[in-house]
């Protein structure tokens, strides 16, 4: 998984929505966070399903190993097939060939303003999701690296570049 390429060295950082929780502070050290987001339901336009009650004995797509991965997957009521990014969830959603895509709003918020593909998001209730933080993932004992992330995450935040960014690029403050 992508934690254990982080782990390998593979790369430095990872800055994917992911969430921060205590599992994974266990594994790594995260700066942030630097985004709040929840869960959310994506389906096509002219989906029956209108809530997270029609959300049962469907296909869904998640980001494999994911929080959202493990939430559909414990309901157990669901069909769940895992994928390595939102553009296949996409694709798929888009053929039918999945009825809804469970995972974080805005990474699903930005592809919809890219591409334009006509979906509905449903919002399940603050009980059954959450806002949570998402962090930027870093291996453990490097706090040179962390501070700087912290700092330059700081400096944008105070000086009103992080929301201006927000707004442009997602259309809304997602601190």
């Amino acid at each position: 998984g992508i934690i254990a390429g982080l782990l390998a060295k593979k790369y430095d950082a990872i800055i994917a929505s992911m969430t921060i929780t205590p599992e994974r502070q266990r594994a790594v050290d995260f700066v942030g966070p630097y985004y709040h987001a929840g869960r959310t339901i994506v389906v096509k336009d002219d989906s029956s399903i209108t809530s997270l009650d029609d959300l049962k004995d469907v296909v869904v797509g998640v980001t494999l190993g994911d929080a959202h991965d493990k939430w559909a997957r414990a309901r157990g009521n669901l069909k769940v097939r895992a994928y390595k990014g939102l553009p296949e969830m996409l694709v798929d959603l888009d053929a039918g060939r999945i009825d809804a895509i469970v995972m974080d709003s805005v990474p699903v918020l930005v592809a919809v303003k890219e591409t334009g593909q006509k979906v509905r998001i449903i919002t399940p209730p603050q009980s059954d999701g959450g806002i949570e933080g998402m962090g930027i993932a870093l291996r453990k004992n490097n706090p040179e690296l962390k501070a700087a992330l912290q700092g330059a995450l700081a400096d944008m935040l105070a000086d009103g570049t992080y929301e201006k960014i927000s707004m442009q690029w997602i259309g809304k403050d997602i601190r």
